[in-house]
């Protein structure tokens, strides 16, 4: 009976640990395509310094953007 109780337990576990490892990997995408993005406005900025007149970058702002996504 003790076996098959703690064999449930890891079971239950387990099931709990993939939940959580779907979930840190749908967060590092997102943090992942931020990324991305910040790097292109970054290289873009610096290509064109011509037009650099423009405001900084508000990172408050881009993150409300993706998470409103």
């Amino acid at each position: 009976m003790l076996r098959k109780r703690k064999f449930e337990t890891l079971l239950e576990e387990e099931d709990e640990l993939r939940r959580k490892n779907a979930e840190l990997r749908m967060k590092c995408r997102h943090m992942e395509d931020l990324v991305g993005n910040l790097k292109k406005q970054f290289i873009q900025r610096v290509s064109n310094p011509a037009l650099t007149k423009r405001e900084p970058i508000d990172l408050d702002q881009i993150l409300s953007q993706q998470q409103q996504q």
